[in-house]
This record gives C-alpha cells, sequence and structure tokens, in this order.
C-alpha cells in the first residue's frame, strides 16, 4: 500500500443477528488503493475493470438467505467476476471498484432507506426479505450505521480541503445534510470542532397549474370539479393557496368546502377543486367563479394560474295557470273573464307562449277570444287570458272551455297547464220578489206579495218558499199556503198572506218569506221578502209633565218627568229624541229611550250635565216624545216637548299671550294679543292702561285707546298700536299696557305687556363737497361732513384714505372722528405737510364708511387736491465762457433746483456781438426734462475764413411756464477768433 496517501471508500455497517453489510462506491484516484471494512462478503460484485467512479449511484439489494451473510469473517475466493478481500485482523479489506452494480441470485423488493442525513448517495434496503420476513431490527440497523472517510495530508501542510460534490439531480426531496466527524489516527490529534454539518438544500420546487384556464358548467350540473396539475411529485403534501372572485355569489350561487386551499398529498401529481353550484330559479345571466392561485410554501406557480368558472344561466320562466278552475255566469257581460296565468320565475326579458281551447262551449257562439297566443313583457310574474262570455240567451246547460298551456322549445311547464271554466247558463226561468220588504195594517185583509218569473216558463211550474215569523205566529196573526202554482207563460204569481186582525195591544210582527230552488227555476234576487203587520190597538197616552226646566252646570243629574195615562199595562221602553243648543257628550250625556215597569204612572229621563270651565252662554236641552217605533201603542198626550235650560257658572279671565315685544318705528300697526279663557258666552268690554317713555301722540296711536270690545266666543282679541314712524334719530322707546278688571271678565296674572318701539331713523353721513382744493403752504384744511337727523347718541364716524399723496409725507390725518349727539355736521381735519419739492399736484381721496350708529349717503367721497408751490429756478452754471471759432460745438451749462416734477420747456434770448446765421447757430428753447437738475445749451460756431475781432453771443433766461429764471440768468460766450492776418487770398 502507498504510504503517502490515504483513500478512504464509504461503507455501511450494521451489527445484529439478521445481518451485517458493507457497502458503497469509493472515492479515490487512478491506481490508489481504496480501504473497507471486510465485515462480510454480502453478494457478488460484477466488474469490468477495477476502476471506481465517485458520481455513480448504486442500488444496493440484500439477501438474509445467502450464507455470507453469516455473523462471522470469512476468505472471499478471488474471481474475475468476484470481489475478493484479504481478511485481517482488525475488520479492513482493500477493494477497487469500477462501474458494475452489486446482485444476487434472487433480487427481491425494495425500500427506500434513508442514509445519513445531507449524504448524495441513496441506499435501498429491501423492506421484506425474500421469503417474506420482516426487519425485525431496523431501527437497530439506522442507529448503527456509520460512515467513514479518508483524505491525504501532504507533509509541511496546516490544512487541507475535504471535497464534497453536490450531485443535482432534478428532483422534489427533503432537506438533506452532510456530517463530517475527525476520527482519531496515527500522527494528529482532534480539536474543536470535530465535526462539520453540510447542509444541502432543495433547489427544485414543485410547479402548480390550472389544466384550463376557464371552463363553464350549468347551474343545474350540482358539483363541478376545477383541474390543477403539480410537477414533478412532491415528495411531501403541501396546501395550494388560491383567492375566490367572481360576479357570483358565494352562498347563494354557489359554495366550496374550502375557499382558501386544497391540500395536495404527497406524491399527487392532480387535484380536483370541487365548486358545489346551487340552482336557485332566478334569471340572473349567466356568473363566474374565478380562482387565482397565490404563492405559498412548497411550490411555484405555472401557468395558467388563474381559472375562470362560468355558472351558465339556464333559467327559464314558467307559465301556470294559478286555478285549475273557474266559472262565470254566462250574463258576465261585456267585460271579459279573466283566466290568471303565474310566471316564474319573473322574466328579464319579453316571451311568447301558446295554449290550445277544448271544452263543449264552442268559440264564436259561446264565448270569444282574441289570440291563442300571449305576450309576457319583462318583470311581470302575472298574466291574464281574457275571454268574453256570449249570452245567448238559450237553456242549454252549463258549458265549459278548457285552457292547455304548450310547451315550446325555450319555455317548459311542469304542473298546473291545464285550466278548465265552466260557463253557468243563466237561461231558465228565474223567481224574484217585487219588493224586499212591505208593511200592512193588522186591519187589511190579504195582503198578495207579488214574485216575478223571469223568462217565463213554457210549461209552467210549482214555486216554493219557506216561512219565518218574527213574534208573527202563523194561525193566531195570519195564514198562507204551502206553496203556489205558477201557470204556463205567467210573468208573475202572487202569495196570498191573510192577516189576522186581533184586539190586542202588541209590537209590529214580521212575516219572512224566503223562495227556494226547485224543478224548473232557479231563484233571483231579491229571494227573500219581509212583510211588517202593524199593529192597530192603543195603549194609551204620554207626554211630560213640565214644559220646562232649569240647572246649573255643576248640579249633576237632572231629571224629567214623563207621565204615563193609564199606568202602564206591561213593561215597554219610552224613545225621545234630544235637541238644543247644548252640545251632547260635551254638555250633557242622555239616552234616547227609558225603561217602563209594567203599572208605573209615570218615569224619569235623566239628563247628566258635564261642568266644564268654558265661560259660555245658557245652553238648552229639548227632548221631545215620538210614538212610532217602541212608542207605537201609545198615542201623545198634551206636552210631548220639554226644554231643560243649563245655566253657566264660568266666568272668562283675560290676560296677555306675552309680556314683551317689539316693533320697528316703521312696522306701522303692531297688535298686542290678549287671551281670553274660557271663551265668553256674550260680549264684553276689556279695558286697560297706558304707559311707558313713548308719548301717545307723536310716537303712537290706539284708536279708542283704554278699551277693547272681545266677541261671544272669542277665544283673543289684539289691541292695534299704531307706531308713527318720525323722521328723528332718538333712544328706543316703550308702550306698557296693563289690563284692568271689568264687566264680564276677570284679570290673569300676566296683565302687563311693554312694547318697544325701535327707532330706525339711523343718521347718513355724506360731504357736503365732491372735491376741494388747496396749496401745499395752506397747513390744516378741513373737510365738511353732513350728518342728517341729527344722531340721538354719539357715533364714531370711520372712513379709508386713498389718492395720490402719501399720508406721512404729504399729510396727516386721523382715520375717524368722533361724531356728538345732535351734531349735524362734523369737520375732519387734513394736516398739509409743505415740503420743498417740486411735484405734481397730488389727491386725497377719503370713501366714508358705515358703522355703528350711522348710515352713509352720497357724496361718500371726497377729493382733495394738494397743489405744489415748489417752482424750479434755472440759472446758468457760470456768467461767461469761451471758445475757439473752430471749436464746432460748445455747451453752456444751466442748473435746475429743485429738480422738475414734470418735463418744461426752458426760454432765452439771443444778444451780443456774433452774427446768429453766421457766426453761430443755436435754437431759442432747450428740453427741461422731470427730474433733471442740469441741461446745456449747445451752440454751433461757424469757422468762417475771416480775420476778424473776437465776438460775444450773450444768452439771457426768459421765466416760463413751470419753472422761473434766477441769478446768474445771463452768460456771455466769446468767439476767439483764429485767422491769421498774414495770409492773404487774392482773387482776380
Amino acid at each position: 500500500m502507498d504510504s503517502r496517501k490515504t483513500i478512504a471508500g464509504f461503507f455501511l455497517f450494521a451489527g445484529g443477528n439478521r445481518f451485517r453489510d458493507c457497502i458503497r462506491h469509493a472515492l479515490h484516484s487512478v491506481g490508489l488503493w481504496v480501504l473497507c471494512f471486510p465485515i462480510v462478503v454480502f453478494a457478488q460484485v460484477h466488474a469490468q475493470q477495477i476502476q471506481s467512479h465517485t458520481e455513480v449511484e448504486f442500488q444496493v439489494l440484500l439477501s438474509p438467505n445467502l450464507q455470507a451473510l453469516k455473523e462471522r469473517e470469512q476468505d472471499v475466493i478471488a474471481a474475475a467476476t468476484l470481489f475478493s478481500a484479504e481478511p485481517r485482523t482488525a475488520p479492513f479489506e482493500a477493494i477497487r471498484v469500477s462501474e458494475g452494480e452489486f446482485s444476487q441470485r434472487s433480487p427481491t423488493l425494495v425500500f427506500p432507506f434513508f442514509p445519513h442525513e445531507e449524504s448524495g448517495t441513496r441506499v435501498y434496503v429491501s423492506s421484506v426479505d425474500s421469503i417474506g420476513n420482516r426487519w425485525s431490527d431496523f431501527e437497530q440497523l439506522l442507529n448503527n450505521t456509520q460512515n467513514f472517510s479518508m483524505v491525504s495530508v501532504p507533509e509541511s501542510v496546516d490544512s487541507v480541503s475535504i471535497p464534497v460534490k453536490i450531485v443535482d439531480d432534478g428532483e422534489d426531496e427533503h432537506r438533506e445534510t452532510v456530517i463530517l466527524t475527525l476520527e482519531d489516527g496515527a500522527g494528529y490529534a482532534i480539536n474543536d470542532p470535530p465535526a462539520h454539518t453540510l447542509a444541502i438544500t432543495n433547489n427544485n420546487l414543485v410547479t402548480a397549474h390550472f389544466v384550463l384556464a376557464e371552463d363553464r358548467a350549468n347551474e343545474n350540473d350540482g358539483t363541478h370539479y376545477i383541474d390543477a396539475t403539480i410537477n414533478p411529485a412532491p415528495v411531501s403534501g403541501f396546501r395550494l393557496c388560491f383567492e375566490v372572485s367572481g360576479t357570483a355569489r358565494q352562498g347563494q350561487d354557489y359554495t366550496m368546502d374550502n375557499s382558501v386551499f386544497v391540500w395536495i398529498p404527497a406524491n399527487e401529481t392532480k387535484v380536483k377543486i370541487p365548486v358545489m353550484i346551487r340552482k336557485d330559479f332566478k334569471i340572473e345571466g349567466d356568473e363566474t367563479v374565478i380562482l387565482t392561485l397565490t404563492n405559498h410554501l412548497g411550490y411555484t406557480l405555472g401557468s395558467p394560474s388563474q381559472h375562470t368558472l362560468t355558472i351558465v344561466d339556464n333559467t327559464v320562466p314558467i307559465p301556470r295557470f294559478i286555478e285549475r278552475e273557474s266559472s262565470v255566469d254566462e250574463n258576465v257581460g261585456t267585460t271579459p273573464h279573466k283566466v290568471r296565468v303565474d310566471i316564474f320565475p319573473v322574466p328579464k326579458s319579453e316571451f311568447t307562449f301558446s295554449y290550445t281551447l277544448k271544452g263543449t262551449a264552442t268559440v264564436g257562439f259561446d264565448y270569444n277570444t282574441n289570440s291563442t297566443t300571449v305576450q309576457v313583457p319583462a318583470n311581470v310574474s302575472t298574466v291574464k287570458i281574457p275571454l268574453t262570455i256570449i249570452d245567448d240567451m238559450e237553456i242549454e246547460g252549463d258549458e265549459t272551455v278548457i285552457l292547455n298551456l304548450e310547451k315550446t322549445e325555450n319555455h317548459t311547464r311542469l304542473h298546473k297547464i291545464k285550466h278548465t271554466l265552466t260557463i253557468k247558463d243563466d237561461d231558465i226561468p228565474k223567481a224574484r220578489f217585487d219588493l224586499v220588504a212591505d208593511r200592512v195594517k193588522e186591519d187589511a185583509g190579504t195582503r198578495h206579495v207579488k214574485v216575478h218569473i223571469s223568462p217565463v216558463s213554457a210549461s209552467g211550474f210549482t214555486l216554493n218558499y219557506t216561512t219565518q215569523g218574527s213574534r208573527a205566529w202563523q194561525g193566531s196573526d195570519f195564514t198562507i199556503p204551502k206553496v203556489v202554482q205558477v201557470p204556463a207563460n205567467a210573468p208573475s204569481v202572487d202569495i196570498p198572506i191573510t192577516i189576522v186582525d186581533n184586539s190586542r195591544p202588541e209590537d209590529d210582527e214580521k212575516v219572512i218569506l224566503k223562495l227556494t230552488p226547485a224543478t224548473g227555476y232557479m231563484v233571483g234576487s231579491p229571494g227573500t221578502h219581509t212583510l211588517t203587520i202593524l199593529d192597530d190597538d192603543d195603549w194609551g197616552k204620554v207626554d211630560f209633565v213640565l214644559d220646562r226646566s232649569g240647572a246649573k252646570e255643576d248640579k249633576g243629574t237632572h231629571n224629567v218627568e214623563v207621565r204615563i195615562s193609564p199606568a202602564a199595562i206591561i213593561p215597554f221602553v219610552l224613545g225621545y229624541n234630544r235637541k238644543g243648543t247644548a252640545t251632547p257628550g260635551k254638555d250633557y250625556t242622555s239616552s234616547f229611550w227609558v225603561r217602563v215597569p209594567l203599572g208605573a204612572p209615570s218615569v224619569e229621563i235623566p239628563v247628566n250635565i258635564i261642568d266644564d270651565t268654558e265661560g259660555e252662554s245658557d245652553e238648552t236641552v229639548i227632548l221631545t216624545l215620538y210614538t212610532g217605533g217602541a212608542n207605537r201603542f201609545y198615542t201623545d198626550g198634551s206636552q210631548i216637548t220639554h226644554t231643560l235650560t243649563i245655566e253657566d257658572n264660568d266666568a272668562s279671565e283675560a290676560h296677555f299671550a306675552s309680556t314683551a315685544s317689539s316693533a320697528l318705528e316703521d312696522t306701522g300697526t303692531h297688535e298686542v294679543e290678549v287671551r281670553i279663557d274660557p271663551v265668553p258666552a256674550s260680549d264684553f268690554t276689556l279695558s286697560y292702561t297706558l304707559g311707558g317713555t313713548a308719548d301717545e301722540d307723536s310716537d303712537y296711536t290706539i284708536t279708542g285707546s283704554g278699551t277693547v270690545s272681545v266677541s261671544a266666543g272669542s277665544k283673543q282679541v289684539k289691541i292695534p298700536v299704531v307706531v308713527t314712524d318720525d323722521s328723528e334719530d332718538e333712544l328706543d322707546e316703550t308702550v306698557i299696557l296693563t289690563l284692568t278688571s271689568g264687566t264680564g271678565y276677570s284679570v290673569g296674572s300676566q296683565k302687563e305687556h311693554t312694547l318697544t318701539i325701535e327707532d330706525n331713523d339711523t343718521p347718513a353721513a355724506w360731504f357736503a363737497l365732491v372735491e376741494s382744493s388747496v396749496p401745499e403752504d395752506t397747513g390744516t384744511h378741513e373737510i365738511e361732513v353732513r350728518i342728517d337727523p341729527s344722531p340721538a347718541n354719539d357715533f364714531t364716524l370711520s372712513y379709508t384714505l386713498g389718492g395720490t399723496a402719501d399720508e406721512d409725507s404729504d399729510y396727516t390725518i386721523t382715520g375717524s372722528v368722533l361724531v356728538s349727539a345732535n351734531a349735524t355736521s362734523v369737520e375732519i381735519p387734513v394736516a398739509i405737510i409743505d415740503d420743498k419739492l417740486d411735484e405734481l399736484d397730488e389727491t386725497v381721496i377719503l370713501t366714508l364708511t358705515a358703522g355703528t350708529g350711522y348710515s352713509v349717503g352720497s357724496p361718500s367721497e371726497h377729493e382733495l387736491t394738494i397743489t405744489d408751490n415748489d417752482e424750479p429756478a434755472a440759472h446758468f452754471a457760470s456768467t461767461a465762457s469761451s471758445a475757439l471759432e473752430d471749436t464746432g460745438t460748445h455747451e453752456i451749462g444751466i442748473t435746475i433746483s429743485p429738480s422738475p416734477a414734470s418735463d418744461f420747456t426752458l426760454n432765452y434770448t439771443l444778444g451780443g456781438t456774433a452774427d446768429e446765421d453766421s457766426d453761430y447757430t443755436i435754437t431759442g428753447t432747450v428740453l427741461v426734462s422731470a427730474h433733471e437738475t442740469s441741461v446745456t445749451i449747445p451752440i454751433e460756431i461757424t469757422d468762417d475764413s475771416e480775420d476778424e475781432p473776437d465776438e460775444t453771443v450773450i444768452l439771457t433766461l426768459v421765466s416760463g411756464t413751470g419753472y422761473a429764471a434766477a441769478d446768474p440768468d445771463a452768460h456771455t460766450l466769446t468767439i476767439l477768433d483764429d485767422d491769421d492776418p498774414s495770409e492773404v487770398t487774392l482773387r482776380l
């Protein structure tokens, strides 16, 4: 063995009675030995060449039936196709493994055996041996697993790297680790840390996506499944998360067991997400359920990541009859009979349905219809099929119209598709009474009750009826036949009732006849007749004992006596009417009757008087006996009317509605309300006194001052105060009204009222003049402001300032001025500052502003013009100057002081010995610009060739508009001749 390098192979060691094994490929370079522990030869190794490859992954097949698995060391026979090892004292052997495989004679099933963490090599061990036994010490196998490796360390090296090649296998798998632990050996010692863990993180996440981007399902399909695909198959389960949206409403249009995620088991590549679609029987259009996959642990999103499920609304409206049958009389008239059809669900758009007609009735003879189709508008839940019934006047019996709804392509029917209409024939004789009721006296004899027959009967028939009595008894009060025979073609028949006239007083009696249907006719309306038998036997007379009486309002019950003559022979009820000015229920209560006991010679009618709190006139209750109805057995006596007078006990009280009020001076008439409670029964005069600061004649007037008339029944009265609108500015004034007691009323606690008259004459302030003007050296200028009307109180007059003048440098003024009470004018002082500047005229604009206690009149603005008094002075800078004749232009300086506010033209005159045209040229004026402090006058000197004496030009300033000439106002310019007299020019 080469002692310079040591290359270690990986092996797996497991102890126990069942097996031990040694596996794994070797890591080495070509030509080096790889060392393995020779525990046992457990299989044949077929190798084409003795060379190892570290990338090769082996599948290990273990068989416990091989003799080689016995727990002992043994020699391995060397052979070309067998792998052998030399036994040693220590369990160690040298191997060289190239590409090849471990095999056995009978390969067994394989189960995944997890190697050490983070190992790049996969180890598979069968979970079941060849005879079907379980590995009993699988845990021991795991717990005894050890992995070893070795690395060569050259001399004089202080560090070495252990290479671990990571295999990117493209599979989704758990997080794995490689743990390298240093072992003791010759020539070195182990320091901390003795171990290193390398974590291999899986970079192969599964991809999840929907199979389809969209799909459709009918509303009545039930559960619809949405397919999703997982690729590759996951090694462990995970949550596939998604979000749900769309136009469909969860809980109403569909439901989902879980609308957040679906669980993906390990190794599962497909999943179905159930959506339970609900049939709601509503026409609402197609709706969508949108599932959008969202990112979560354990997977990435593929495409499509969103699936749209369209729920197709296949609900159609269903027409059905509301009732299965109905009936109508043949003589219903021209108004159509309508058969109602219910539409469910309510349609969103109009549609048409049809129906067929059958039955014993004939279209055109017994009934008519416009169409056998019905147009149903949108959003309508009920329609009606009209049928017009024909009254044919034929006796034909009842007939039927059968309506059947027809099925169409888009609209189905479930139930109630048939409706039977029965047309009841009315063409048989109808018997009816001529009158509903009639009256007859007891002594009338026989009374014939007429019965009409329509249409007439061709053969005649027997008319049946029943008889009932109300206090009337057949035999003692009347007699009547049991039936009446109706002849053929008779339009009417009489039922005879014979009245028995007895001599005893009794109540009116009634005989009630009721027609009953029988063969050959039917009963019309009215089918009942009531005949009242009026008793004609008198019992005596009733009348009031007195024709009138009186009672105070607080009496309570007042009884009015009625006389019975002779005394009552039987008990009866005595009736009476009530009238008068008193109101029942408000002023009194009393019924319309009173019971009279047997043998009573008189009876009292009680009148319960109500004691109210209203002041009112005396009122009456007029009682009148009547002998009709319950009193029909008695005749009127001499006194059937009684008048009861209710005397009022409530006096009216007067008081003001409020203690105070106010009115502007220009209000006109102001009304002060006085309330009366209770309302008076008669007119009275209300008195009051006047006071306050206002003057009755100049500030207000009151018609009929001191009193006001109160009419009967009035709840209130108003005292009119006519306020005088004067033009004086004055303080608010008061009118104090105080009620005083008088006849027919009393005064309440709120008997005084104070009316405040608010003055509306606000003083107006305006300028006496629109404008004024003063020189700058005036000093103080006063501007007059007029006040009208004169104020009742002092007030401060305010104004604003404007204009071209500056408040501090050109003038001073206060921003307000005090106006004293009763003043008719005030002066605003403006102190004008006299500066030394030449400037334009300036303005001060004062504008009055409204304030407390006054208003602003016209003119409200005044413009003050300050005229400037500082005129600029012009003078020569020097009195004399000189210039040679060939100078050209010579300028003469002039000084301006103060500087002018505006341009002006400076004038001067010319003099001297020089001639203006031949010796010089000049303008007679010069322009001085605003704010200039100097200016020059240019003189153009003419350079002639004549020898001449020096000449002068004298300029003299002349005062003009916008300036004045100052000293020195003259300047002398001497033109020096430059022509040599020795030069003579001769001209021939």
